[in-house]
């Protein structure tokens, strides 16, 4: 018996569209203009997971995922309108048993003598095995992208390492070797013992080099460091009375919102050393002019947590120290305390966990430092 809306169609086409409505390979739903369910062979009942009682109760928006359905209806309104005769679309269906699944969709009207509409039909084609080779191949690409920038961070990174061996080591080394020389060839004991007293100076800040140079090799080698769940204010406050002399005689008014992301997994000796590092940069370049102001927030992006210190401090030419501004040894205000090692440890390690720090500064407005904390085993 046929269907009766192949009444529709002229008598030689008639078999062929029983023949695809009774198809066990392709799902056919028709559907009326208000988008309720007419009629749908077994095939579409398979793939939506109903039975067909079931199916009669249900309009076409009951079994469609919610993100999606708002495009379909301006595809539907369309054909309504007159303004296509059919449409496709890539959709994603709800099972009955909760589950999804990825559907190939062609939706064509039937029109009444008036130019109304009277059916929609859809032929209906799962696609779940190539979306998610399409997804396999997606993830397989952010994998690769992902090796493919931390190889480029490693490479630079190599690169700073050999500068600094031959900046920090040998220099250093050579100093010595012409100070002794020099020494040796002395016979007046005054300028002797002002030669060895350089000697040391010069080998204890060698050893100062030798220190960062293997702290910086330790984190580097992505030595398996535990994560902790930490609670972001619990630390800050730890922080906080390390740097309690500073705080008080800098007169600084600290204000700090960590409810967008109240805690974080990450290694917790590297979380308290990066607070510290960037808290002790904001009070170390704070201006004369104003009271120094530090403002300390998280927030979740993508999922990721973002950590961002912002003062009001002297701030920083990036137009002419932005390559340098994390590198060892850079300083670049007039202040005899610092010595260029915080901000480099910082990007060491924020970096070894497979996060970036990054810099927004103007001279005379502050700094604001923003670190994304990543994790090694994303990707991996």
């Amino acid at each position: 018996m046929l269907h009766p809306f192949l009444a529709y169609f002229q008598d030689d086409h008639q078999r062929l569209v029983q023949a695809i409505f009774e198809s066990p390979s392709v799902g056919v739903v028709i559907g009326a203009p208000d988008f309720s369910f007419v009629d749908f062979n077994q095939a579409f009942c398979d793939i939506v997971g109903y039975e067909v009682d079931e199916m009669r109760q249900m309009t076409w928006q009951d079994i469609t995922h919610p993100d999606d359905i708002d495009e379909e209806m301006r595809d539907a309104v369309a054909l309504i309108r007159g303004e296509r005769e059919e449409y496709r679309r890539e959709k994603r269906y709800i099972r009955k048993d909760g589950t999804i699944t990825w559907i190939e969709l062609i939706v064509r009207v039937i029109r009444n003598e008036a130019g109304g509409v009277d059916f929609f039909v859809g032929f209906v084609r799962p696609i779940d095995e190539r979306v998610q080779s399409f997804d396999a191949i997606q993830h397989q690409l952010q994998v690769t992208q992902s090796l493919m920038r931390r190889m480029g961070s490693q490479n630079r990174q190599l690169r700073e390492f050999a500068q600094m061996m031959s900046h920090n080591v040998r220099m250093p080394v050579g100093n010595v070797r012409d100070l002794l020389k020099i020494h040796d060839r002395s016979t007046d004991e005054a300028e002797r013992a002002e030669l060895l007293e350089q000697v040391r100076s010069v080998v204890e800040g060698l050893r100062e080099s030798i220190d960062i140079l293997s702290r910086t090799l330790t984190i580097r080698q992505g030595v398996a460091i535990p994560y902790d769940r930490l609670d972001v204010a619990d630390v800050f406050h730890r922080v906080c009375t390390t740097l309690v002399r500073d705080i008080e005689s800098s007169d600084a008014v600290i204000t700090t919102d960590f409810s967008a992301c109240a805690e974080v997994d990450y290694p917790e000796s590297y979380f308290e050393s990066i607070l510290h590092n960037l808290l002790t940069n904001a009070l170390k370049y704070r201006s004369t002019e104003r009271r120094l102001l530090i403002d300390v927030r998280t927030h979740a992006d993508s999922g990721s947590p973002v950590l961002i210190v912002r003062d009001n401090g002297q701030g920083i030419d990036l137009s002419l120290h932005g390559d340098r501004l994390f590198g060892l040894w850079q300083t670049f205000h007039d202040n005899t305390d610092a010595r260029g090692v915080g901000l480099y440890m910082t990007r060491t390690m924020v970096e070894a966990q497979g996060g970036s720090i990054t810099c927004a500064s103007k001279p005379g407005e502050g700094a604001a430092f923003t670190v994304r904390l990543g994790n090694l085993a994303d990707g991996g």
